[in-house]
Parts: C-alpha cells; sequence; structure tokens
C-alpha cells in the first residue's frame, strides 16, 4: 500500500483518503493527485487491489486483465462483483486507523474516498452504492470517470447519502454518457453533488499518462491544464466536506466559469460543475 503524508505539525490530525486504482492501475497510478493532497493536508492511503498490474513497490507485471464481467452487461453486476475490492478498502482503512505509525496524524471523523474508473465504482459502492459494501466512515467520495452502469441499472445511487463529485472528460465516450444527462448518474444521485468535465481529455487523465514528459508534478501541473483541473476540483471538494472549508469550490464554480463559458474559443480547458 502506498500512504502519502502532508507535513505535520505537532499534536496535527488530518483527513484520511483512500484512493482505488482502475483496472491494471495500481496504488501509484495518479501520483500527480495523491501528493498533491498530501501537500493539501490530507494522508492518502492507496492499496493496490488483485487486478493491479503494477506495484506500489515499483513493479509493472507484463499482464492484461480483462474485467470479471463484461463492462457492456452492467444486469450481471451485483454486489458480490469485485468485492475484494471493497475487502482492500477496509482493510486499508482498518489499518491506516490502527497503526502506530499512522493513525496519531488521521482524524477518524473524517475520511473520504477517490477512485479512478473500476477504482470509481470500488468507492461508490463503499459510500452505499451497494448496501453491503456501505461504510458509514466514509464521508464524502471523488469518482474519476466511474463505471456507473450496474447502479444505473438497479437504481442505487439514491441509496449514496455522502457529498459526491464525478469526474468525466469529453473523449471518454465509454464513461461519459453514462454521467451527464437527464438519466445519468449525476441526475440519479442525491445532493451534494457536483459534475466537473474535462474538455479534450481521455479515460486516462487521471492517471499518470497525464503527466508523460514531466519528471516534477510542480511541473505537470503547471503545463498540463487538465491535470492541474482535477487537483483544483479535487482537493476544493474534500476540503469543502471534510474541512468545512467552502471557499475553494467557490471560486472554481463562479466568475471564472462564467467568463469561459461566454469565451469557448479561449482554448481554456472546459470545467462544467454542478451543484443541487
Amino acid at each position: 500500500m502506498a500512504v502519502w503524508l502532508p507535513v505535520s505539525g505537532a499534536g496535527e490530525r488530518y483527513p484520511l483518503i483512500l484512493f482505488s486504482h482502475g483496472l491494471d492501475g495500481c496504488g501509484t497510478q495518479s501520483v500527480f493527485f495523491t501528493e498533491e493532497l498530501a501537500r493539501a493536508g490530507y494522508v492518502v492511503a492507496a492499496p493496490d487491489h488483485h487486478d493491479a498490474a503494477c506495484s506500489v513497490e515499483g513493479g509493472v507485471f507484463p499482464r492484461f486483465h480483462l474485467p470479471r464481467l463484461p463492462f457492456t452487461n452492467p444486469g450481471r453486476w451485483s454486489e458480490s462483483t469485485y468485492a475484494d475490492r471493497r475487502v482492500d478498502l477496509e482493510k486499508a482503512l482498518d489499518w491506516m486507523l490502527r497503526s502506530p505509525e499512522f493513525e496519531p496524524l488521521i482524524d477518524a471523523s473524517r475520511v473520504g474516498a477517490a477512485g479512478h474508473s473500476l477504482g470509481g465504482y470500488s468507492v461508490i459502492a463503499l459510500a452505499g452504492g451497494w448496501e453491503s459494501w456501505a461504510d458509514p466512515r466514509i464521508r464524502a467520495v471523488l469518482a474519476f470517470a466511474p463505471y456507473v452502469k450496474p447502479f444505473l441499472r438497479q437504481e442505487r445511487l439514491a441509496s449514496i447519502h455522502v457529498p459526491l463529485m464525478y469526474q468525466a472528460a469529453q473523449f471518454d465516450l465509454g464513461i461519459t454518457p453514462t454521467l451527464r444527462g437527464p438519466r445519468g448518474a449525476f441526475s440519479e444521485a442525491e445532493p451534494p453533488k457536483y459534475y466537473v468535465e474535462l474538455r479534450r481529455g481521455g479515460h486516462f487523465a487521471w492517471t499518470n499518462a497525464a503527466c508523460w514528459g514531466h519528471s516534477k508534478v510542480a511541473e505537470c501541473l503547471e503545463k498540463r491544464s487538465n491535470a492541474r483541473l482535477i487537483v483544483e476540483y479535487g482537493v476544493a471538494f474534500f476540503d469543502r466536506y471534510l474541512k468545512q472549508r467552502p471557499e475553494g469550490l467557490q471560486r472554481l464554480d463562479g466568475e471564472g466559469l462564467r467568463k469561459y463559458q461566454a469565451r469557448p474559443e479561449s482554448g481554456e480547458p472546459q470545467r462544467r460543475s454542478g451543484l443541487r
């Protein structure tokens, strides 16, 4: 399991974020995001799931996993589908909260979860998307390009009663249409809820692929606007609901967004968000 820590103040306790990677990813698949969360004052824990094709230890495995059930047949998915991921996340959370090294740094009343793709499915399930997965310790969920069709099919999204942010990408044609629109996952979810869509992005915009060509996270965030927006919206969302600091989301959903919408030819990344 990979762990990122903030610069600790004496006796200070921080919110904890669990991160769940996508199919054939690993706990270190989105370092630009997990590292920046730690810089923003969060403890981050990211386990490798059984379907990982890389390792938090630095290894890369020459294998490719087919989904256990077809993504094109969400009606076959149930609470038992990828239930080992629930076990991984629960074990990671329990261990962090018992660890002599990490427990003194964590405020156990402020736990959130973030995940990409199949990891997005996992953290939505953990927040109540599947009844048997629900963990009341999870207080906010950030889902990057999540696979949500099983929850839509079984009308489970209204069972989630924690703040939820979806992030999508314009060119992620397998996922984005399931999130937006009157019958999409955003519409079906209970408030407070947010939807952010990245202009020109694809399904792997939330992985380390977003920073190819840049050796440092700071350089990536300076040069890659979508990576910067992913971090800005993600940190602002968790700040709002785990630190009770609403100003970040208010700024991102304010004048700058309206200015972009009025001048789409500006070339700036698309930033669309909503709160109902």
